[in-house]
């Protein structure tokens, strides 16, 4: 498992983030949050809500991001 790279940016609180679940994302923002835990994490940094930050040219073995699709109905 790997910490998930979202494509919020980095902001230290949640005064005026979004409260509708889009991406805070401002242009040209150069750190994002890394949210969630590794498989070399700690038991503590597991849940979605431990968040930290890197900037966007940031690689490591340990970070990832998921792939989501909404499915219709039929």
């Amino acid at each position: 498992n790997v910490m998930e790279w979202v494509m919020d940016c980095w902001h230290d609180s949640y005064v005026r983030a979004p409260v509708d679940g889009t991406a805070w994302f401002n242009p040209g923002c150069e750190n994002h949050v890394i949210r969630g835990g590794a498989w070399s994490s700690a038991k503590e940094e597991f849940s979605s809500s431990n968040r930290s930050t890197a900037k966007s040219n940031f690689t490591d073995a340990r970070v990832g991001f998921r792939i989501a699709l909404t499915l219709k109905n039929k």
